[in-house]
């Protein structure tokens, strides 16, 4: 079964592992903000799988892992975000 979320179709599979993805996120945000500030980063399966400036770079490196990664940018600490 597929589901659409955010314009994209994915598999119940898949998009509970995003959620699972997410909510490590959230619960690691304060040292993945020390450690990836300024970055994108690439989660899949509770791990980041790429990281870096360029996002394109970022999302290549994961995408060869699995289709759909979760991909964020991790704000730098003071910078207001508009």
């Amino acid at each position: 079964q597929k589901e659409k979320t955010g314009g994209i179709k994915m598999s119940s599979k898949t998009n509970e592992r995003v959620m699972k993805d997410f909510q490590w996120l959230c619960e690691h945000a304060l040292e993945i903000g020390r450690k990836h500030a300024g970055e994108y980063i690439a989660v899949i399966d509770q791990k980041i799988v790429a990281h870096g400036k360029d996002f394109f770079k970022v999302m290549e490196e994961a995408t060869k892992i699995d289709p759909r990664p979760l991909v964020g940018d991790v704000p730098i600490p003071g910078r207001l975000i508009v």
